[in-house]
């Protein structure tokens, strides 16, 4: 009797104890939802919202493992021929309901297929352990083939802005056989640094403490994440300075769904330190790998884009690829929603429809 009462008390006080984690994991998970209002669910509706105003027919997926997913919209082609499927990459800090404007008039020839990197968007979350620029590379890509290869690909046409068209880049010399087309929107990392000027000068405090940060990896969606509830209020000025010429329905939808990829757990974010130094120069400059890609390249910038297209302009001679560069009057670094029309009828028209001549081709639109 004894034996059995002691084991009622043990029973009674691991229940007590049970209880009272339940409580208290429930007490912390409502105070870190409070915190920082984000989650898988709310980022999946800020997605839908982006897509459903362009876009009448389209589907979501995850593709791969639970740890270790690619999120994936697939809009399908209205077209009866049989073209090659548009594969659409997104750049750093955004994800793959920025194309919101692109994906619906792309489909009326071709099947569209939008993904978030590793570590971004809604793709799944893994610790970032690499070390180097091959690592970081590696960690985007080999999940990249890995998706290719699950969703069937044998060939595609593959665009890529920004830090997305560096990587597009690195993925075409790598599998040349599977791309049949390069479209880069004002990617990152081609020209080589230049020289500072600082030989034999004292830097400037601000330049050090940027370097600083810069090394330690501390980014901007460190800062979204710290500044807690107050996190969405930060996103929407962000937005809308950004953003100045949109309608303010359109500038709240994409705050919402900004804070939501940014406020997620810091993943691939980090790779930026590693690709990148100070200033977005690549550590490894794409001018020096870029004469060696055996698939056709299109470069697209804004006429007032940050991303400086001479380095592009210079590497052209020294391609033995077809290769063309447009530049969009009137946009900036987001080209392909400033002016979306514009943007589609340059990759359908100009880029798609007809095969440029060999020797560095270009066109101003």
């Amino acid at each position: 009797m004894l034996a059995v009462l002691r084991r009622g008390r043990h029973s009674h006080t691991k229940a007590l104890l049970f209880n009272r984690r339940g409580t208290g994991r429930r007490m912390f998970a409502a105070v870190s939802a409070w915190w920082r209002p984000a989650g898988e669910n709310k980022l999946k509706d800020a997605e839908h919202e982006m897509i459903r105003h362009e876009v009448a027919e389209y589907s979501s997926l995850k593709v791969g493992t639970e740890d270790n997913f690619i999120n994936t919209v697939v809009v399908p082609s209205r077209s009866k021929e049989e073209n090659l499927p548009i594969v659409m990459a997104h750049g750093y800090g955004s994800a793959l309901g920025m194309y919101f404007r692109n994906l619906h008039p792309l489909s009326e020839d071709y099947k569209v297929l939008a993904f978030d990197w590793l570590g971004c968007g809604g793709s799944a979350r893994p610790k970032f352990k690499a070390e180097s620029t091959e690592d970081a590379e590696n960690f985007f890509l080999e999940s990249f083939e890995s998706w290719r290869k699950e969703m069937g690909l044998d060939q595609f046409i593959l665009m890529g802005h920004s830090l997305g068209g560096y990587l597009s880049t690195v993925y075409a010399l790598r599998y040349p056989e599977r791309v049949n087309k390069l479209i880069l929107v004002s990617p990152v990392g081609i020209p080589r640094k230049p020289d500072e000027g600082w030989d034999g000068k004292k830097k400037p405090l601000f330049i050090k403490v940027a370097r600083k940060f810069w090394e330690w990896n501390f980014t901007w969606q460190g800062i979204v994440r710290a500044a807690g509830p107050k996190g969405p209020d930060l996103m929407a000025k962000i937005a809308r300075k950004r953003f100045p010429k949109e309608e303010p329905e359109t500038v709240e939808r994409m705050a919402t769904y900004l804070y939501q990829t940014t406020a997620q757990k810091g993943s691939g974010e980090y790779a930026l330190n590693h690709i990148l130094e100070p200033g977005a120069w690549a550590r490894q400059p794409l001018c020096d790998r870029l004469p060696r890609l055996q698939v056709p390249v299109s470069f697209i910038y804004g006429s007032h884009d940050w991303m400086n297209p001479n380095g592009a302009k210079d590497v052209q001679p020294l391609l033995s690829v077809p290769n063309d560069l447009y530049i969009v009057q009137g946009t900036g670094h987001h080209l392909y929603f400033e002016d979306a029309p514009q943007f589609n009828r340059i990759v359908l028209e100009n880029i798609l429809g007809s095969k440029p001549s060999p020797g560095g081709s270009r066109g101003n639109v």
